[in-house]
C-alpha cells in the first residue's frame, strides 16, 4: 500500500472514530439553540468560537469534521458536549406538587431536586448527565440551609455512580476536570452545612457520606484522566468514610472494594497499595463490624481476593468458606 493510500485509510478511520459523537454534538447544539431561542451567533459566543467556523461545523463541511488532526474541530466538539446538554426530563411526577396541602416550599424544592436526580441516574447516559449536572449542583450548593447538606451528598452520590458506568469512558477531559471541581465543592458545602447540625450522630453521618461519595467519584475521575493523585485522594476519602460509624446501606465498604477491583482490572499501579490499606483497615475493624464480613461474603471481588490471599490466606479462606455456606 502506498504512503498516500495509508494516509487516506488512517484519516477515514479517524473520521469514523468521532462520527457518532459528531452527530450527537450537532443534535445537542441544535436542541440548545431551539430551547434558548438562540441564533448561531449566540451559540458561537456561548462556546467562544468563531461563528463562521461553527456554521460549517454544524453543516458538516468535509474539512470541518472533528479528527485528531483537527484540534480546533475537536475543541468545538468538546465545548458543545460540555455546554449544550439540555435537561428536558420533566415528567408528571416532577410537575405535580408534593403535597397539595403543603405550604413548605423548602421541602418541595428538596423533593423535586431528588426526583430530578433520579431521572438523571435512570434516563441519561453518563456524558449527558455530567454535562447537565451544573444545574443540580447549583441547586444543592445554594439550597435552604436545612436541606443543603443532604442535597449536596445526593448529587455527589449520583455523580459517583455515573462515573462508575462503562459509558463514562467517552467523557471528555474538560468535563471530567469540571466534575472533579464539583465533587470537591459538594463535599466542602456538605461538611460546612453539617457543622450546624446539633446531633453529633447526624453530623457524623453527613460528614462520612460526603467524604465517601466524593472520594468514590474522584477515584473514577482519576482513572479516566490517568491521574494518580486524584485516585489517591479518592481512595483516602473512601477509607476515611469506611472507617467511620455508618450503616451498611451507605455502602462505603462495597464502593471501596469495587473501586479497588476496578483498579486491578485496569492494571493500575495504585491497586496493590490501595488493597493493602483496605486489608489493614478491615483487620482493625473486622471483629466489631460484621458489615465488612457481609460485604465480602455476599459480593465477588476476584482480583482483590487474589491479592489478599498472598498476605492474609486465613482471612480469605474464611471469606470463601462463608460464601460457600451462604449458597448452601
Amino acid at each position: 500500500m502506498t504512503t498516500a493510500s495509508s494516509s487516506g485509510v488512517r484519516q477515514r478511520h479517524d473520521t469514523e472514530r468521532y462520527s457518532a459523537r459528531y452527530k450527537q454534538a450537532i443534535q445537542m447544539a441544535l436542541k440548545w439553540m431551539d430551547r434558548q431561542k438562540a441564533t448561531q451567533q449566540r451559540l458561537a459566543d456561548h462556546l467562544d468560537v468563531k461563528r463562521t467556523t461553527l456554521t460549517k461545523f454544524l453543516a458538516e463541511y468535509p474539512d470541518f469534521h472533528p479528527t485528531s488532526g483537527r484540534p480546533v474541530m475537536l475543541s468545538i466538539l468538546e465545548r458543545i458536549e460540555t455546554c449544550c446538554a439540555v435537561y428536558d426530563l420533566v415528567e408528571e411526577e416532577y410537575m405535580r406538587p408534593v403535597d397539595a396541602e403543603s405550604t413548605d416550599d423548602e421541602y418541595t424544592w428538596y423533593r423535586h431536586h431528588t426526583i430530578r436526580l433520579r431521572q438523571l441516574a435512570n434516563k441519561l447516559d453518563p456524558v449527558t448527565a455530567l454535562s447537565v449536572a451544573p444545574e443540580l449542583c447549583a441547586q444543592a450548593l445554594y439550597a435552604p440551609p436545612r436541606y443543603r447538606s443532604a442535597m449536596a451528598v445526593n448529587v455527589a452520590m449520583r455523580l459517583a455512580f455515573m462515573l462508575e458506568r462503562p459509558e463514562a469512558s467517552c467523557t471528555t477531559p474538560r468535563l471530567l476536570r469540571q466534575t472533579v471541581e464539583r465533587l470537591v465543592r459538594l463535599e466542602e458545602v456538605a461538611h460546612a452545612a453539617a457543622s450546624d447540625v446539633e446531633k453529633p450522630a447526624i453530623r457524623a453521618t453527613i460528614a462520612h457520606k460526603a467524604t465517601g461519595y466524593a472520594g468514590h467519584g474522584l477515584c473514577h475521575c482519576g482513572v479516566l484522566l490517568n491521574d494518580s493523585e486524584l485516585i489517591e485522594r479518592g481512595i483516602s476519602g473512601l477509607l476515611t468514610a469506611a472507617a467511620s460509624e455508618h450503616t451498611l446501606e451507605v455502602g462505603h465498604w462495597p464502593n471501596l472494594f469495587r473501586v479497588i477491583e476496578a483498579l486491578f482490572e485496569r492494571a493500575r499501579p495504585e491497586a496493590g497499595p490501595a488493597a493493602d490499606r483496605a486489608l489493614q483497615l478491615a483487620r482493625d475493624t473486622w471483629a466489631g463490624d460484621d458489615k465488612i464480613r457481609y460485604t465480602l461474603v455476599t459480593r465477588n471481588y476476584p482480583h482483590l481476593m487474589e491479592h489478599w490471599q498472598r498476605q492474609a490466606p486465613g482471612l480469605v479462606d474464611e471469606i470463601r468458606t462463608k460464601r460457600e455456606d451462604s449458597h448452601v
